[in-house]
């Protein structure tokens, strides 16, 4: 009896270690099939290429209105030659406040920005930065600094509320009149010496006081 149970339980024992034989076959087929992705690293944010030589500035428009005229863009204005004038029309994107914004690539330099319309211009100003209010004093632009590879994403040429003059045109050098040189030939007159020349109250100006009777005569 008990040689049949030794029997038995030698059996299940080895029907046990084919079946884990089996399994792990199994396991190791289907690895070989599907194995392992490879785990892909994560870009990490690219640094500004070496050779660029261009920032960026960009920021959200308003308009002292109840919309933004779709004629409205933005310039930036070298400090150093006014003439030299980079514009953008605007862009409607959600990602601006209000939906309307611009974004400008600019050489390496100083600029002064502002938004236009027709012959309006709203300049990035101390005003802007004060925060629009009435007690803000000063309307004086900002110069923006682009560096190379930059970006700067809230420059906001806002001051619609500047009413300072514009600049006066330049004045001539000189503003008095042309001399006009007078020649007399002394032949010409001849004043009778009965002039009298009466000082006045000031030592400066004199009054001159001529006689009446004055003979004038011209020379052949």
């Amino acid at each position: 009896m008990k040689t049949k149970q030794l029997g038995l339980a030698a059996s299940v024992v080895l029907l046990i270690a084919a079946l884990l034989i089996a399994f792990s076959s199994i396991l190791a087929l289907n690895f070989k099939k599907n194995p392992a992705p490879t785990p892909t690293p994560t870009p990490s944010n690219p640094s500004p290429s070496p050779g660029s030589t261009t920032g960026t500035i960009s920021g959200h428009l308003i308009y002292p209105s109840s919309f933004i005229p779709p004629e409205m863009g933005v310039c930036a204005q070298k400090t150093d030659d006014l003439q030299n004038i980079i514009c953008t029309p605007q862009i409607k994107d959600q990602k601006f406040l209000n939906g309307v914004g611009y974004q400008l690539e600019l050489e390496a330099g100083e600029y002064y920005v502002y938004s236009y319309l027709d012959d309006q211009r709203a300049y990035y100003t101390e005003f802007v930065t004060c925060g629009l209010q009435y007690s803000c004093p000063s309307h004086a632009k900002i110069p923006v600094i682009v560096i190379a590879g930059s970006v700067q994403d809230n420059i906001l040429p806002h001051d619609w509320y500047d009413t300072s003059p514009t600049s006066p045109p330049p004045t001539p050098t000189s503003t008095t009149a042309p001399k006009t040189s007078i020649i007399i030939n002394p032949s010409v007159f001849k004043i009778n010496p009965n002039i009298k020349i009466i000082p006045t109250s000031t030592p400066v100006p004199t009054m001159i006081k001529i006689n009446p009777i004055i003979k004038i005569s011209i020379a052949p």
